[in-house]
């Protein structure tokens, strides 16, 4: 195991958030806005909303965010050169309540390797005070064997714990 210091491992960890946000958007749009274009009662006004963010991504800041994300991608793509598994935190602290679900776009940390295009799997782990909380293990490409192995050894360790039952 080889412990990673963020800053300098994966420097662009926070630049690359909200051109990655702003990709992701537009993608969105581009495969589901039509569904808000036609029957926009059927669409949650939260979903309705973010595929709206992602019709107003002008074709620079397309282009713009792709130089973005490409550059993360390489800089991911490095540190997955000298490492098996990045295991990284889901969220930065407890998950929203269901009132408080705008929030989590904020704490979130699933974004960067979602943009990065990689597998990822995130699983509850045990914390202090019984809070909720969550391991996202991430590997290259086409590494989805590995990390379900990875996510059943820590399960089995008891690293790991799942959701109780009501």
């Amino acid at each position: 195991m080889v412990q990673l210091d963020p800053d300098r491992d994966l420097p662009g960890w926070n630049a690359v958030q909200a051109p990655a946000g702003r990709m992701l958007a537009a993608q969105a749009w581009a495969s589901d806005g039509l569904l808000v274009q036609l029957a926009p009662d059927h669409v949650g006004a939260d979903v309705r909303g973010r595929l709206l963010q992602g019709a107003e991504v002008t074709p620079g800041q397309r282009d713009a965010d792709a130089v973005a994300v490409a550059a993360w991608c390489g800089e991911v793509g490095q540190l997955l050169a000298r490492v098996d598994v990045i295991a990284l935190p889901t969220l930065l602290g407890p998950p929203p309540r269901l009132d408080e679900a705008d929030r989590m776009y904020g704490i979130r940390q699933t974004l960067p390797v979602n943009a990065a295009g990689l597998p990822a799997l995130a699983l509850p782990v045990r914390s202090r005070g019984g809070l909720p909380a969550s391991l996202q293990l991430v590997g290259p490409a086409r590494s989805e064997p590995l990390l379900l192995v990875l996510g059943a050894v820590l399960e089995a360790a008891g690293g790991s714990r799942a959701p109780r039952r009501r």
